[in-house]
């Protein structure tokens, strides 16, 4: 009556290896979305008619949070990294400065939707421009701050809290 029915075989090392990839490939994004570093996105922040230039010193991760002026979370925010391959020590940091880096491409972007964290990770120690901004209101002003990343620096801060401004 079952004479016909094959015993079932164990799938062999490829196809286990197929299932690992493609659990990693799923499960990955959500890990980094759940320690709330962003998503990253093509998207540039909406051009404001204030842009400010901030330096933000050294760091040792590239890691921080958005927030409104009243403390709270900012949402619907696009954070840009650039590398700041221009510095030179007591060249002043102005608009035709920024506007130099960011014409020689940005690394990555995120778009933060709620929560206001962001972290940049695998990044070399060096000279680096956030540029901060909202996807879609002019209201706030677009900042553009200058951070030295070193992993090794004792007096490094951990964390940057970037605070929106209101456009003029």
């Amino acid at each position: 009556m079952f004479s016909n029915v094959k015993p079932r075989r164990r799938p062999g090392v490829a196809y286990q290896h197929l299932v690992i990839a493609a659990v990693l490939v799923c499960v990955l994004p959500a890990l980094v979305q759940a320690q709330g570093c962003g998503r990253i996105t093509s998207e540039n922040p909406v051009q404001s008619s204030t842009h400010e230039i901030v330096d933000g010193g050294e760091l040792s991760s590239l890691r921080g949070r958005v927030i409104y002026p009243n403390e709270k979370p900012a949402e619907s925010v696009i954070v840009e990294l650039y590398r700041d391959a221009l510095f030179e020590t007591g060249k002043e940091r102005n608009y035709l400065y920024v506007d130099q880096i960011i014409k020689q491409g940005r690394i990555s972007a995120l778009y933060l939707e709620s929560g206001g964290r962001f972290c940049f990770k695998n990044l070399k120690p060096g000279r680096y421009m956030l540029r901060v901004g909202m996807s879609y209101d002019t209201q706030w002003a677009i900042t553009s701050i200058f951070v030295s990343l070193d992993k090794k620096a004792k007096k490094a801060q951990k964390t940057l809290s970037v605070e929106l401004s209101m456009a003029i």
